[in-house]
């Protein structure tokens, strides 16, 4: 599984100055949590992040720091700002009533995989990430998280993701892009023009003069500019000899008509 990094904050509604929200952008750093404004009495935190790519999630490892509650919702940089992000975990208990109202168990991770996820939104490409903590149990004590870890299915992050709704998609994926770059001139591909501008070469066929009973090629209509072809036609007139001579000695149709082969 790929770790899918965390570029930046979008937004973000409190943190504690001295435990801020950046805490969270690289899980390995050490920083200490993200925690809200002591000053805060909402019982409720949110942040908005934007992901370095658009791609499927599908696990998400969280260090919880006192939330008695956490809801995941996904979404996507192309999207205007009044459309509403989809869903990906429901409101999940991370600290029971008990725990939040004695202060036991602040610190848990929890560690959410596919089956967790709702299915609108499982399996699609997203890089927006919007977290919702909260803790109506009591507001005496700053909560947040601990870290925060994204993790996708593909097995490289290398190549890049179309977004079908990124505005100027073609909607095809990268396969398809290949198949068409592959061809340096897919224009010669094109029927009518290969029609126009390459036309097969034609076969020159003299002309055979029927009047006599033995047949004669009409070489008046020989051209010259043919080269190689003028051969060719030569053996096919010897064909059209050769059926005039059988029909002239009585064999074949009565009328002396015979068919191109």
């Amino acid at each position: 599984m790929a770790p899918v990094k965390i570029s930046h904050v979008v937004s973000f509604s409190s943190q504690d100055p001295k435990y801020p929200v950046e805490n969270l952008l690289n899980p390995d750093s050490h920083r200490g949590p993200w925690l809200s404004c002591p000053q805060d009495k909402t019982g409720q935190l949110k942040v908005e992040f934007q992901l370095e790519r658009a791609v499927p999630i599908s696990y998400i490892d969280v260090g919880n720091c006192g939330c008695a509650f956490l809801q995941i919702d996904v979404g996507r940089s192309s999207w205007p700002l009044d459309r509403p992000f989809v869903t990906l975990l429901p409101a999940t208990m991370l600290m029971s009533r008990t725990d939040s109202k004695s202060g036991k168990n602040r610190s848990g991770v929890r560690m959410f995989k596919d089956g967790d996820f709702l299915t609108p939104a499982s399996g699609e490409s997203w890089d927006r990430l919007r977290l919702t903590c909260s803790q109506p149990f009591t507001r005496h004590q700053s909560f947040g998280l601990a870290f925060l870890r994204v993790r996708s299915s593909l097995g490289s992050l290398a190549d890049p993701v179309v977004d079908p709704s990124a505005p100027g998609s073609s909607g095809l994926n990268q396969n398809s892009t290949d198949v068409l770059e592959s061809d340096p001139r897919p224009w010669l591909t094109n029927p009518s023009i290969r029609r126009t501008f390459f036309p097969d070469p034609q076969t020159y066929v003299p002309a055979v003069d029927i009047s006599q009973g033995q047949g004669h090629i009409a070489h008046g209509h020989k051209n010259p500019s043919r080269g190689p072809l003028e051969h060719q036609g030569n053996f096919r007139a010897q064909g059209y000899v050769e059926a005039v001579a059988a029909r002239a000695s009585g064999a074949g149709s009565p009328h002396g008509a015979f068919c191109c082969p």
